[in-house]
């Protein structure tokens, strides 16, 4: 199953709601860096309702954690980097 999205510091993603996702799934990663590619900065509040998000993919080949564009960590947790939401939980691998 996908690691849940414990806690998410990037409070003005629409995501986002009392520092906790509620995108049904997230994309982390650009190749390179953990970055949450489902960042969205709109005046409105979005996501599935009560629910806590998900990591549905993670392009960041290089963690540890990844396994065929899937993340294997415990739980994750988002984090402020300069000017956009990052995997807290991001550590070099192989």
């Amino acid at each position: 199953m996908e690691p849940q999205i414990m806690e998410c510091l990037f409070e003005s993603c629409s995501f986002n709601k009392e520092k906790k996702c509620h995108a049904f799934a997230i994309t982390v990663g650009d190749g390179e860096h953990p970055k949450c590619d489902t960042f969205a900065a709109l005046n409105m509040k979005a996501g599935a309702g009560n629910s806590f998000g998900r990591v549905g993919a993670c392009k960041v080949i290089k963690c540890r954690f990844n396994s065929g564009l899937s993340c294997f960590a415990e739980k994750i947790k988002i984090k402020h980097h300069i000017d956009h939401p990052e995997c807290a939980n991001f550590e070099a691998g192989w």
